[in-house]
């Protein structure tokens, strides 16, 4: 196995992810791409004016890819230290079709992510990121549980 996705949102327990995703990279030798997939343009401004009723400025837009972006920097310089082969990709859209096109792109073996403890109700209203991939990869995805300890 050469190449390995780790897809990540920032939004649940990604350390049990990166150390799973660590111990993968290491047994085969692999490269990982950490990619964060994230809304933050038009469709960004759309859901803070329905939750705030305030329209962001550009200011605030910017912050937020600064901040994605200085996280993902941690999350490398970490993987770095590990002496882990890795890239962190930060695409804006759609998560899952931005998950499978860096999957070609870097010709990955396999595409891990996390998931969430969401019930059934959210995933009939909302759907699943994780379902939603397994669904449409041609690649295997392996899903980490979100009760695993850190």
């Amino acid at each position: 196995m050469k190449s390995i996705i780790v897809a990540i949102d920032f939004q649940h327990k990604i350390i049990s992810v990166l150390k799973i995703a660590k111990k993968m990279a290491i047994a085969f030798g692999a490269k990982l791409y950490i990619v964060h997939s994230e809304i933050v343009g038009p469709e960004y401004v759309n859901s803070v004016i329905q939750v705030t009723g305030q329209q962001p400025s550009m200011g605030i837009i910017n912050q937020q890819k600064i901040l994605i972006e200085k996280r993902l920097s941690e999350i490398h310089k970490d993987l770095l230290k590990a002496k882990i082969k890795s890239e962190c990709v930060f695409m804006e859209g759609p998560t899952i079709e931005n998950i499978l096109e860096e999957a070609e792109k870097v010709k990955a073996e396999m595409i891990i992510i996390g998931s969430h403890e969401h019930g059934k109700f959210y995933h009939l209203i909302f759907g699943s990121t994780h379902n939603l991939l397994i669904k449409k990869s041609t690649i295997p995805v392996l899903i980490i549980p979100s009760h695993i300890k850190e």
